[in-house]
């Protein structure tokens, strides 16, 4: 996997509104999810619109992923060189390592699967 469970941690907590966050951990989530972040001043105002903009970025890339991974299960029912076809065509639409991870996960555990 690309990342750890800590990074996922972090993800949940910025999305649940747990807890405080110090620059490092913004700037981490901003790079899991791909997001402009390279001269970015965090004071309190900044940090809340920062965290809005991960919240924005995790509900929309976790839609996107859902609907990747429905419709590889769908086509995977009946074949997998389908299923795979239509990943190869769904590359573009994964922006970040977040996104990336999960859909390595989901190879992984599909590998896992055939070889069984």
């Amino acid at each position: 996997m690309v990342l750890e469970r800590k990074h996922y941690e972090l993800l949940a907590r910025l999305d649940s509104g747990r807890g405080g966050f110090d620059q490092s951990e913004l700037r981490l989530a901003l790079t899991m999810l791909n997001l402009e972040h390279d001269h970015l001043y965090l004071d309190e105002k900044n940090a809340r619109e920062c965290i809005k903009r991960i919240r924005l970025a995790i509900e929309g890339q976790n839609r996107t992923m859902t609907t990747i991974v429905q419709e590889f299960m769908d086509i995977k029912k009946s074949t997998n060189l389908d299923a795979m076809s239509y990943l190869v065509g769904s590359l573009s639409s994964i922006r970040s390592i977040y996104m990336l991870d999960i859909l390595v996960g989901l190879l992984t555990d599909s590998g896992r699967e055939a070889r069984a």
